[in-house]
């Protein structure tokens, strides 16, 4: 064989070779998964949190946390029954979280500490694909000064109120309201953001809220939420967001 065919016939084996190892990796099935519980926010605006009617924060900008119950759930063959994971972020000065995300002023994800890696991995991965879903983004980091942190979490989380505890980090305490009757709770309908995976909100207000980190706040009676959730790999608004890379 001449030597200019020989390098030809190499070079077309060579890019042979590589779509198929492209193809097989396009092939690899992605994660399946799913989790369900309770979930918990607080911010500090005023109560009701003018966010979400889109209005701007009541005091110029979001300090706001997420704390995520698992009561069960897996991720492949990893289980997640009773794990938490929280996040914490702080939009910039005059912006709402939801408008600002990747250019948040810092963002941290808390991952229990009790969790094996394999755990805290999954624990990450979902967080990440439910932020994204709820605010209808591509996968990606929340700000350029972001941190996961495996931390001891000290939580309970009921339908009538969330106390949290990051030992140094973090102090969380809320209560879900009830409305003139004084027995029902007070639902958020129809909001300006509508979450697949947890489709009913209920309003709530903190007794203390109380956060070091990158930045240090203290708050009482601001604006907080309450709500069940159940989200799995296979949802419309988690498949729409979880073909990019964070």
């Amino acid at each position: 064989m001449k030597k200019g065919v020989f390098v030809v016939a190499v070079l077309v084996l060579g890019a042979a070779a590589a779509l198929v190892t492209s193809g097989r990796a396009q092939m690899q099935p992605k994660p399946k998964w799913e989790v369900e519980g309770r979930y918990a926010e607080a911010c500090q605006c005023n109560v009701p949190c003018p966010c979400n009617f889109a209005q701007k924060p009541t005091y110029g900008n979001c300090d706001n946390t997420s704390v995520w119950q698992i009561e069960k759930g897996y991720y492949d063959d990893v289980r997640l029954d009773g794990l938490y994971v929280i996040v914490v972020g702080a939009s910039p000065r005059g912006e709402r979280y939801v408008d600002t995300v990747g250019n948040l002023a810092f963002a941290r994800y808390y991952v229990d500490q009790q969790a094996s890696a394999k755990q805290r991995q999954a624990l990450e991965e979902i967080a990440r694909s439910l932020n994204a879903a709820y605010l209808r983004i591509p996968l990606k980091k929340l700000s350029a000064d972001e941190k996961v942190e495996a931390v001891q979490i000290q939580a309970n989380l009921t339908a009538d109120q969330a106390k949290v505890k990051i030992p140094g980090v973090l102090d969380f305490h809320t209560e879900r309201l009830v409305g003139v009757d004084g027995k029902n709770p007070i639902e958020i309908i129809n909001g300006s953001v509508i979450i697949e995976w947890m489709p009913r909100i209920f309003a709530g207000q903190s007794k203390t809220y109380k956060y070091s980190g990158p930045m240090s706040w203290e708050y009482s009676g601001r604006s907080s939420y309450f709500a069940r959730f159940r989200a799995h790999s296979d949802m419309a608004s988690i498949r729409a967001v979880s073909g990019s890379q964070h």
